[in-house]
């Protein structure tokens, strides 16, 4: 059971880590120039792209479905074009995606 588990402190997770091991830095050149074409920047945070699609349902992460008639040939990027295309509210965001 994960809620079992021990905690650890950062230091104790430090401690776990080989000897003379360093840890890249969380900022990067990317960071410092602003570029935004790149995830090699703001490492330490999380982003998630959640949507509103009305009142009623409430904040959700995307979900989409690979087309049935497809599924042999629609990849998974394909999958989330046609889905993009498909929410006006997603319409307008410029996809990067670092796979086939």
């Amino acid at each position: 059971n994960p809620m079992d588990s021990e905690v650890l402190t950062m230091e104790e997770l430090f401690e776990l880590l080989p000897e003379g091991f360093k840890p890249a830095p969380r900022i990067t050149e990317d960071d410092k120039n602003n570029n935004i074409q790149t995830t090699n920047r703001k490492l330490s945070q999380r982003v998630y792209l959640s949507i509103r699609p009305d009142d009623e349902i409430g904040w959700s992460l995307p979900i989409a479905t690979l087309n049935e008639k497809n599924a042999n040939n629609e990849s998974f990027v394909d999958c989330v074009k046609r889905y993009m295309k498909s929410n006006k509210m997603l319409q307008d965001l410029k996809l990067l995606h670092l796979s086939n």
